[in-house]
């Protein structure tokens, strides 16, 4: 997937100030009037030389990113060693200007959700922020709901019709030993609700952390393909709970 990435993006990436650029390019709407809004904050709060580095990198990424929806993620993770550079104030403003930019037309998409999420994840992590909640010693029996949701969301979010929908949220359930729990509604299922999910499954017990990234990837491959959405959640859920991302591509 890297490399399909432009060696000039890669090499920009790879530099704080890029990688600074690169996600808040990330952000940029589709809306003329929400990216003239964008525009205004960036020329308000970003220093020159990051403001330099969007300007420049703006075209080729949007353009990579429109023709591979898939790659925001592969952007995003390339972009977090050197993120992870800056210092704490630094990041302070940072996570400020990428609220500012998520809220510059009042709603929050998936990818504006896990952004952030990643973001304030990997900036807790490199100061050993301690998980929230206490010890992570709760079985997944115990965190059966938000278990529930989590896979609930990447089963909506692969299929077409609610038929597709469940055979997906079973198949997941069956392989973390969750037994016949209610199926959610895709009304249900919603970006804060997932938010709230994943930050209690932070005190799931450690053996039990990996049944359920294998049980969400059964989820993912019920149908025999990944979409981008499903890896998404897939990424933010393997994140909360501290395991490694699996190797699944969208198809």
């Amino acid at each position: 997937m890297i490399g399909i990435v432009p060696e000039p993006i890669q090499k920009s990436v790879h530099d704080t100030i890029g990688a600074r650029a690169v996600c808040l390019i990330l952000l940029v709407s589709d809306d003329s009037d929400v990216r003239k809004d964008q525009s205004e904050l960036l020329e308000r709060q970003l220093d020159e030389p990051t403001r330099h580095e969007v300007s420049r990198l703006s075209g080729p990424v949007r353009k990579l990113v429109r023709d591979h929806p898939e790659v925001r993620l592969v952007l995003l993770d390339m972009a977090m060693p050197a993120l992870g550079m800056m210092q704490k104030t630094q990041i302070r403003d940072y996570l400020t200007l990428v609220e500012g930019m998520v809220n510059a037309d009042g709603k929050l998409d998936r990818f504006e959700w896990l952004l952030g999420r990643l973001l304030r994840s990997h900036f807790s992590s490199q100061r050993n922020v301690k998980i929230k909640g206490g010890g992570a010693n709760r079985p997944l029996q115990r965190l059966s709901e938000e278990a529930r949701l989590v896979l609930a969301m990447i089963a909506w979010s692969g299929s077409r019709d609610e038929v597709q929908a469940e055979r997906a949220f079973r198949a997941a359930a069956q392989a973390a030993e969750l037994g016949d729990v209610a199926f959610p509604t895709r009304t249900d299922c919603s970006v804060s609700g997932l938010d709230r999910a994943l930050d209690r499954l932070q005190s799931l017990r450690f053996r039990d952390r990996a049944k359920l990234l294998d049980a969400a990837v059964e989820g993912v491959f019920a149908d025999g393909h990944a979409t981008v959405e499903e890896v998404e959640i897939l990424r933010a859920l393997s994140a909360a709970i501290a395991c490694p991302m699996p190797p699944v591509l969208p198809s």
